[in-house]
């Protein structure tokens, strides 16, 4: 099993307007994959193996990128850091939750799983 095979079934063609705004007439629907615990734990492990194997942590922002992070961290053992589309303005007002690293090094920042959703 591959990645693009495993994603063929969320592949949806029509016209679509992406939060970007800019127009697609593919669209991965990437929410309903991650819906499936298979799915996004091989996901997860698939972009695990690109990456350099001395990274410390992970990152995730927004709908897509967090769930992946976080299957990433509990999967392959790394640190976890959220990060928020704007700062809270309640509590502590943080923008970056979770693990905080002392030095920045080897940090994987998934956005949006790559943005796939807008390629």
């Amino acid at each position: 099993m591959n990645l693009i095979e495993t994603l063929k079934p969320f592949v949806i063609k029509g016209h679509f307007i992406l939060s970007s705004l800019t127009e697609t007439d593919i669209y991965f629907d990437l929410k309903e994959a991650y819906g499936k615990p298979e799915i996004l734990n091989f996901i997860a492990d698939s972009v695990y193996e690109k990456i350099d194997k001395e990274t410390t942590c992970v990152a995730g922002k927004g709908f897509l990128g967090i769930p992946l992070a976080i299957a990433i961290s509990s999967r392959h053992n790394l640190n976890l850091v959220l990060i928020r589309d704007k700062p809270k303005i309640y509590g502590t007002e943080k923008f970056i939750e979770g693990y905080i690293p002392k030095k920045w090094i080897k940090l994987l920042l998934l956005m949006m799983f790559l943005q796939l959703e807008e390629v």
